[in-house]
C-alpha cells in the first residue's frame, strides 16, 4: 500500500509539472500572436479562462478571450448554462475593481462621509446632466448611509465642449468641492486652467464603455448605469436589491 501510495504520489507531481510546462507554453504562444494585433507598448493581463482551452486577456477594463494556441481572439459575453452565471460580467467587475484601483485619489473629487466604515462608489459625472445634478443634490442622504462619492469627470459632448471648459474650470479652482456643488445647480464658476486628469478620466470611462451619466461603479466592479436614490444604491451595495 505505501508503494501505491508512493507511486501515485509521484505521478501527481509529474503530470502537475506538466500542466505547468504546458501553461507556460500556451502563454507563450499566446502573447506572441498578441504581438500581431495589439500595440507594443499596450499592457494587459493575461490568464487562463473559468472556460477550457480559453484565456481571458484583460486590457484595463476590457476583457477577450483568446484560444490557448493564440488563433482565435473573441469579444462579448460568455455564458456558463450550468450555472446561468455571466462568466464575462465577472471578469470585468475583476477588471474594472483593477483599473479604478490605479486611479490615484488626487486625481478624482471625493465627497466623503462622517461614517469611519463608508463605502466608496466611483462616479463618473457631467456638470450639465440633469440625472447628475440630482444625484448630487442627495449628496447627505448618501452620506448618511455610509456611503463615499467619488466623481470621474465626464464630460459627455467631450473635450471640445462647454462642459468640458467648466469641469476643467471645477478642478483648478481653488475649492474644487464647492465649485462642483455651484456649478452643478447651475451656477457660473471662475474660467481657470491647470494641469488636471480628465483626459485619463474620459479615456477610462471609455474603455469601461460609459455611454451616460451618472455612471455608478459599486465597490464589486458592478457597473450601474443611472441615478438611484441613497435607499436603492445603498441596497445595491449590500446586494439586497431586486
Amino acid at each position: 500500500m505505501k508503494s501505491n501510495s508512493k507511486l501515485m504520489q509521484a505521478l501527481t507531481l509529474t503530470l502537475a509539472t506538466f500542466s505547468t510546462v504546458l501553461e507556460a507554453d500556451s502563454e507563450a504562444s499566446i502573447r506572441q500572436a498578441l504581438t500581431k494585433v495589439l500595440p507594443g507598448d499596450l499592457t494587459y493581463d493575461l490568464k487562463p479562462a473559468p472556460i477550457q482551452g480559453l484565456y481571458s486577456v484583460m486590457i484595463g477594463p476590457q476583457v477577450l478571450y483568446v484560444t490557448n494556441d493564440g488563433r482565435y481572439l473573441m469579444e462579448g459575453n460568455v455564458f456558463d448554462l450550468q450555472t446561468h452565471v455571466n462568466i464575462t460580467d465577472n471578469l470585468k467587475r475583476e477588471a474594472r475593481i483593477a483599473s479604478l484601483a490605479s486611479v490615484q485619489e488626487a486625481d478624482t473629487l471625493t465627497f466623503k462621509s462622517a461614517q469611519l466604515d463608508a463605502e466608496t462608489v466611483t462616479v463618473f459625472s457631467d456638470v450639465d446632466c440633469a440625472y447628475c445634478r440630482q444625484f448630487h443634490k442627495e449628496m447627505a442622504d448618501y452620506h448618511a448611509r455610509g456611503i463615499n462619492i467619488r466623481y470621474l469627470f465626464f464630460p459627455r459632448d467631450g473635450k471640445n465642449s462647454d462642459t468640458y471648459q467648466k469641469m476643467q474650470n471645477i478642478w483648478c479652482n481653488e475649492n474644487p468641492r464647492e465649485a462642483w456643488t455651484a456649478a452643478i445647480a447651475g451656477k457660473s464658476v471662475t474660467t481657470a486652467a491647470c494641469a488636471n486628469p480628465i483626459d485619463r478620466h474620459i479615456a477610462l470611462g471609455r474603455l469601461m464603455e460609459i455611454r451616460g451619466t451618472p455612471a455608478i461603479i459599486l465597490p464589486s466592479g458592478e457597473h450601474v448605469a443611472g441615478y438611484l436614490s441613497a435607499d436603492k444604491l445603498r441596497a445595491k451595495i449590500d446586494g439586497k436589491a431586486q
